[in-house]
């Protein structure tokens, strides 16, 4: 299984991760912060489908502003109203790694 793991911390940083099998959910949140939340209609990243997590309490952490071009980009084809994400946000992508988290 091959897949890759992006992070776009909230204070413009990226990390890159190869990923050989589903991150588990303790990964998820502690890679964001805490509980986390799929953020809806982030469906692609540099041209390949991905599932996009963020905080679930994230009103009051900073302005994500790569995350949020991130998924005013993915969603300008498909037309929905974009919010901005806030806090560090986990981006997945490799069709096998979707595959086994049901996103796919």
């Amino acid at each position: 299984m091959r897949g890759r793991l992006t992070v776009l911390h909230a204070d413009g940083q990226r990390e890159d991760r190869d990923l050989d099998r589903e991150p588990s959910l303790a990964e998820l949140n502690e890679l964001v912060g805490g509980p986390n939340d799929l953020i809806r209609g982030f469906v692609r990243f540099e041209g390949e489908a991905c599932i996009a997590f963020c905080k679930e309490d994230r009103a009051k952490l900073p302005l994500n502003q790569r995350a949020t071009i991130a998924l005013i980009s993915a969603t300008l084809d498909i037309g929905i109203g974009v919010n901005t994400i806030r806090g560090d946000v986990v981006i997945i992508t490799g069709a096998e790694v979707l595959a086994a988290m049901g996103a796919s």
